[in-house]
């Protein structure tokens, strides 16, 4: 991939103090998120890079503890919620559309959808839970007041729901979900408290953050019941800030929606749901919140969209062109992150100033002499591993070992 190419690269070009701003502000600034109308976020390639790493690793660890993946409309049919009565409680906040969709909305739950859905077959056998499903949307809800990518009218994230036959088997759904969340936070450098009610089946997780709409009072875990004390940990302020990143807890109206379990006697009863979610783009700015050191950002492996740079020192010629084309051909072969930054305009001193912003820890460098030579120079954002010179026969191996 050519930095050239990406729209928004000329806002990518880290500026001084901006180690001083939190995640959300460096998204903003940065151009990796926009907002051409107010409260419908725009990602950016970048930005779209890291919700992709997101979602391969989520969904990896989603199929590891036996979550289905589906994909639903974003237009449902309103009447689906006016069942259980949540068009009442919500009704301000719907995306309608008119005619001649008069009737329609933008999603703004996906648990309604998903009872029609499983209905629509009919009852289900005992032996076919637990349920447990998952898929990627973007959920629409009115905001009088946008404020960025916290509070904004649409919000990228990943749903989970599971069927469940007895409170213990929703438990255990629960469980998985938590599981997944700590595995995927932890991966990508998330720091997180984890609020559960004293029952046990309401979970939250909060991510400390400036711009934060949340405070450990607010949790859904602390609303349901008392909070146990004990699930703080060493963190006991209840007016900090904090984004909340991920929550699970029972949906109460399934039995509105019809949907039944036939049980090992012949009867029939009205399976326990679970509805948990994980907001995405708020993950993203929490990952540019909390993984940075003196230098910029420092992406875990699991998330980093780039592990290469490579660029040309000097005066650009046929040769050296030809010879970058070939480095970057053999790397791209080999199944090597890079991207190539062929900006006119930048001195190598800049481009080696973006590569540590943006975490990149390897950069292959060519000028003149590594044309006559028919190497390449290795330079690496950790200053203590020195300039190495390699031929092309062995650049994806040596790249790879720096890496490990």
């Amino acid at each position: 991939m050519r930095l050239s190419g990406l729209i928004n690269v000329h806002s990518m070009q880290p500026k001084d103090g901006w180690l001083k701003l939190s995640g959300a502000e460096i998204a903003m600034r940065s151009g990796l998120v926009s907002f051409v109308d107010a409260g419908f976020p725009c990602f950016s390639p970048f930005a779209q890079m890291l919700l992709t790493r997101f979602e391969d690793f989520l969904r990896r660890e989603c199929h590891k503890h036996g979550f289905w993946e589906i994909k639903v409309p974003v237009v449902h049919r309103e009447a689906h919620l006016e069942a259980a009565s949540i068009s009442d409680a919500y009704k301000d906040q719907f995306f309608r559309l008119s005619d001649p969709l008069r009737g329609f909305m933008l999603s703004a739950t996906s648990e309604e959808y998903f009872l029609k859905h499983i209905h629509m077959f009919g009852a289900i056998s005992y032996r076919q839970l637990p349920i447990r499903v998952f898929q990627f949307q973007d959920a629409f809800r009115f905001v009088k007041r946008c404020e960025g990518v916290y509070k904004s009218r649409s919000f990228y994230g990943c749903v989970f729901t599971s069927l469940d036959n007895n409170i213990s088997s929703y438990l255990a759904s629960l469980n998985c979900f938590s599981q997944i969340v700590e595995v995927v936070m932890n991966a990508f450098g998330i720091p997180f408290i984890v609020l559960r009610s004293t029952s046990n089946d309401a979970i939250e997780y909060l991510s400390p953050c400036p711009e934060g709409d949340r405070s450990i009072a607010d949790s859904i875990a602390v609303k349901q019941e008392e909070l146990e004390k004990s699930s703080l940990g060493s963190r006991n302020g209840f007016e900090e800030k904090y984004a909340s990143l991920a929550m699970g807890y029972e949906y109460k109206s399934v039995a509105h929606y019809g949907v039944t379990v036939e049980t090992q006697g012949s009867g029939t009863i009205t399976p326990i749901m679970g509805t948990f979610g994980i907001g995405l783009q708020r993950c993203l700015c929490a990952v540019l919140q909390h993984n940075r050191d003196n230098k910029g950002l420092s992406f875990p492996p699991t998330v980093r969209p780039w592990n290469v740079l490579i660029t040309q020192a000097g005066a650009e010629t046929n040769a050296s062109v030809l010879f970058t084309q070939k480095a970057y051909k053999r790397l791209i072969d080999g199944n090597v992150a890079i991207v190539w930054d062929d900006r006119h305009g930048k001195t190598l001193k800049e481009k080696m100033q973006f590569a540590d912003f943006w975490g990149i820890p390897v950069r292959v460098v060519i000028g003149p002499k590594e044309v006559s030579s028919q190497t390449v120079e290795l330079r690496f954002r950790e200053k203590a591993k020195g300039i190495k010179n390699t031929e092309l026969d062995s650049l994806v191996e040596v790249i790879t070992n720096a890496n490990s």
